[in-house]
């Protein structure tokens, strides 16, 4: 890609299919990490890693000191981290990391009626942030599956609402979140290979021989000496989903099933479960913390 400036769309490499097409899904990644690589060796390129994952993982406490004490939400970060660490490699998906914990601030902010930056509406900032995201992993379909949870989330507490005026207020925050989604599944298509990007991922991630052949595409051994805290986040999130649910808030639901479902089929997605798992499992353990206090 440096050296002639484009990026491929047919095979290089192979003898046995040689000029076949070519996705390279995440070729920005790649540039980024050449360059690191051609600058500073390999260790640049480690040091570059590391800082993504603090950055992730510091932007993660902060959301969830939002919505608990500081001792509560390091807690949980520091748990959703350690699960998280059966995935940490030198590998593009670290970027798909930070943009679900990016996503997740402006969705929260959102959330909260902060609706406006610059005069323009919060959630433009999904759009832009997808087409970059699409061009350093394939994780961008993770964006766009967020914000359609919480679409979902907002669709629930309408169907449930006690009046009118809830049922309005929940039809109108899904109708910003579906209309996001919508933006940002078409930001994706700003990529070297348009739609052909999606109908290849999805292809990749429903083949069978994947799921059954690769480590990653399996489900997490729970001998893993990791495993434990993935348990423990498990088990809290559940917890926090039912408490929700008696709340009639069915956002924080929506978004553990979907991405608790996606951890126990494949140990590449508990990082992903474990940063959205936190914020709510934080909030819950700082409620039942307050109630438990003032039963005493």
């Amino acid at each position: 890609i440096l050296a002639n400036h484009r990026v491929p769309v047919s095979d290089l490499f192979s003898f046995s299919k040689p000029g076949q097409i070519w996705y390279a899904w995440e070729w920005l990644a790649e540039v980024v990490w050449a360059w690191l690589v051609a600058h500073g060796g390999l260790a640049t390129l480690v040091l570059f890693c590391a800082l993504l994952i603090s950055a992730t993982y510091t932007m993660l406490y902060r959301l969830a000191r939002r919505k608990a004490n500081p001792l509560v939400a390091l807690a949980v970060t520091m748990i959703a981290a350690a699960a998280s660490s059966v995935h940490w490699l030198a590998r593009p998906h670290l970027f798909t990391l930070l943009f679900v914990v990016l996503f997740y601030i402006v969705l929260e902010r959102e959330r909260d009626g902060r609706r406006q930056v610059f005069g323009a509406p919060f959630l433009l900032l999904l759009p832009a942030l997808t087409v970059v995201w699409t061009n350093l992993h394939g994780g961008f379909v993770a964006g766009i599956a967020m914000t359609g949870a919480y679409a979902a989330g907002e669709l629930l507490r309408m169907a449930f609402a006690a009046g009118a005026p809830e049922r309005l207020a929940a039809w109108g925050a899904a109708r910003r979140y579906l209309l996001a989604s919508l933006f940002c599944l078409a930001a994706s298509l700003v990529n070297p290979y348009t739609y052909h990007l999606h109908v290849h991922v999805f292809q990749y991630l429903l083949d069978p021989f994947q799921s059954d052949h690769i480590a990653e595409f399996l489900t997490v051994s729970f001998h893993h000496p990791l495993a434990i805290f993935f348990e423990v986040l498990l088990l809290g999130a559940a917890a926090t989903a039912a408490w929700n649910l008696s709340r009639r808030s069915f956002i924080e639901p929506v978004l553990i099933v979907l991405w608790a479902h996606g951890a126990l089929l494949a140990a590449r997605n508990i990082p992903l479960f474990a940063i959205v798992a936190a914020p709510p499992v934080a909030a819950a353990l700082e409620r039942w913390i307050e109630s438990l206090a003032r039963s005493n």
